[in-house]
């Protein structure tokens, strides 16, 4: 009998069904099987907890962008609220909103 070979972290869709993922890339055998898409959320020499770390800064950085335009909405004047949250519904980013901001092209 052949011992499995443990990898570090499964596929977005083995973790899913709770399945055993042999991490071939870029698709896993079971993902060939099931003819399903094979995503990724972590590095190939990534361990789960690497790959909790990078989410939880990722959110952090979200949630500080999030709570700086809701108060940059709350402190500004009307008018230039009125744009900054124009911009953030045709951009549908708020990073993106927040750096147009901050690099002072609002008016």
């Amino acid at each position: 009998k052949t011992k499995r070979h443990q990898i570090a972290v499964a596929c977005n869709a083995c973790r899913r069904r709770k399945t055993k993922c042999n991490g071939n890339r870029p698709v896993c055998s079971v993902c060939v099987v099931k003819n399903s898409e094979c995503t990724w959320s972590a590095d190939p020499d990534a361990t789960p907890m690497i790959a909790i770390k990078r989410k939880y800064q990722n959110l952090e950085t979200e949630s500080r962008d999030l709570h700086d335009l809701a108060q940059m909405l709350m402190d500004r004047p009307r008018q230039e609220a009125i744009f900054i949250l124009d911009h953030m519904r045709r951009t549908r980013d708020p990073s993106s909103t927040l750096s147009f901001i901050k690099d002072g092209d609002l008016l």
